[in-house]
C-alpha cells in the first residue's frame, strides 16, 4: 500500500518569528513555515480531495479508497502545534500527528502539558519524538535508545491518561536497532524521515517513511508530493540517499558542517 506522510515542524507568523516555536538555530529554522505559506499548502492539498487526509491507526490502518492517504506529521512539539497549526488543519476537517520531545514539555517555545491534552481532546494524534532528541539517535547505544523511547512514552501516557503507541525518529538517524528499541518500549507504529511511500513492517513495527517539507517548499510542490507524483518523490529519495553515507561516516562532523552551512546561508 502507498501512503504519503508529509514531515513538517513549526508554523510561525513569519521568518523573523522563527524563534517563537521549536528548537532554535538556522539549521532548525529552514523547517519552519510561515502561516501564510502553510495555509497555501493546505489549500492546494485540499484540491486533491478532503478525504485523502487521514490519521494512522494503532496497527497501521489506513484507507486507500480515495487514493493514496495523506498524513500530516509535525516533529519536535513546538508550541505552534497548538496555535496556529491545529486550528488551520481543523478548519478543513483534518487532524495531524504531533510528535513531542518530552524533555522540552513546558519549556519556552514548546507545548505545555495542558496544550498536549487539548490537542488530543480535539482529535489530533500525539506520539513520541524521543525524550531528549539526541543529535545522532542511531549512535547512542541500545540501553539509551530504549530509555529514550520508554521515558517519552511514560511521560506522554501520564499526561494523556491513555496508551501512546507511535513515534517518529529524531534527526533522521534511523536504523533497524532504533526500530527494535522502539518496539521494546511498546510502540507499534514508527515514522522515520526517509522519503518512502511504502507501508512496511520492520522489527515488529509498522514503518512509514515521510517526505520532508522545508521553508522554501512551495504549495505546488507540497501538492505534487501529496498527489504521489513520481518526480518530486524521486528527487527527495536521490538527495536523501546521497547524504546517508556522509551522515554515517561523518557523524559529528556532518552535524557541525550542517549547522555552519545554514548559519552562513
Amino acid at each position: 500500500m502507498k501512503q504519503i506522510s508529509l514531515l513538517y515542524h513549526d508554523v510561525v507568523k513569519n521568518e523573523n518569528d522563527a524563534g517563537a516555536s521549536g528548537f532554535p538555530g538556522a539549521d532548525a529554522d529552514i523547517y519552519k513555515l510561515d502561516e501564510a505559506n502553510f495555509s497555501a499548502h493546505l489549500a492546494r492539498i485540499a484540491e486533491l480531495g478532503q478525504d485523502r487526509v487521514q490519521v494512522v491507526g494503532r496497527g497501521g490502518e489506513l484507507s486507500a479508497a480515495g487514493g493514496a492517504p495523506v498524513l500530516f506529521t509535525f516533529d519536535d512539539g513546538g508550541v505552534s502545534a497548538h496555535e496556529p497549526t491545529a486550528r488551520l488543519l481543523e478548519a478543513r476537517g483534518w487532524r495531524g500527528h504531533f510528535f513531542v520531545v518530552t524533555e522540552r514539555v513546558g519549556q519556552p517555545g514548546f507545548l505545555s502539558r495542558e496544550q498536549i491534552v487539548d490537542l488530543h481532546r480535539r482529535g489530533h494524534h500525539i506520539g513520541s519524538h524521543s525524550h531528549s532528541h539526541p543529535s545522532r539517535f542511531s549512535q547512542i547505544g541500545w540501553e539509551k535508545m530504549v530509555h529514550e523511547w520508554k521515558e517519552s512514552r511514560r511521560i506522554l501516557e501520564e499526561i494523556l491518561g491513555q496508551p501512546v503507541w507511535s513515534a517518529s525518529v529524531p534527526g533522521g538517524f534511523y536504523s533497524r536497532q532504533v526500530a527494535r528499541a522502539a518496539r521494546e518500549a511498546g510502540y507499534t507504529v514508527m515514522f522515520n524521515s526517509e522519503p518512502d511511500a511504502r507501508v512496511s513492517r520492520v522489527e515488529g513495527l509498522v514503518l512509514l517513511g515521510r517526505y520532508g517539507i522545508q521553508r522554501q517548499t512551495t504549495p505546488e510542490l507540497a501538492q505534487s508530493l501529496a498527489r504521489a507524483d513520481f518526480l518530486p518523490r524521486a528527487s527527495q529519495a536521490v538527495t536523501w540517499n546521497a547524504k546517508k553515507p556522509l551522515k554515517k561516516i561523518g557523524g559529528k562532523l556532518w552535524l557541525s558542517f550542517r549547522r555552519w552551512f545554514f548559519k552562513k546561508s
